[in-house]
């Protein structure tokens, strides 16, 4: 199963559940959207398997961008972050890693179950903030 085939199965099952819970249907979609996020991030965080068959393509993805967003912040002073859920989450975890973390540990699993996409492209930009300092200096 890769990422996207979790995606789609999310959705279909916060579809399910805004059925289920007889939610109006002009509230059905938004309801359905925020099960489907919900599950995804959970299966993502909790299930004890890769859930991507691509995952080295994905990192290799992510890891792309955070050089692209790093040398622009740096370049410009300024970069854009406009990338799905799962992307913002992957280049969060290459800069989590990194030696700056530390301190997020704490905020990390409620930032993967309930952080919206803006949420994170903050700590990403924090985060990405202390990365450049780290390599001018050295």
């Amino acid at each position: 199963m890769n990422r996207n085939d979790l995606r789609v199965l999310c959705y279909a099952l916060g579809f399910q559940a805004a059925l289920i819970q007889d939610v109006p249907d002009d509230k059905r979609a938004t309801r359905a959207t925020s099960i489907a996020r919900f599950i995804e991030s959970f299966c993502t965080v909790e299930l004890p398997f890769h859930i991507d068959d691509d995952l080295e393509a994905a990192k290799s993805r992510a890891a792309s961008l955070l050089d692209q967003y790093l040398t622009d912040l740096q370049e410009n002073g300024s970069a854009r972050l406009e990338h799905d859920r799962a992307t913002l989450l992957e280049i969060y975890a290459l800069l989590r890693l990194s030696r700056f973390s530390d301190d997020l540990k704490v905020k990390e699993k409620d930032l993967f179950l309930n952080a919206t996409e803006d949420e994170i492209t903050a700590h990403i930009v924090e985060l990405a903030e202390k990365e450049l300092r780290s390599r001018e200096r050295g």
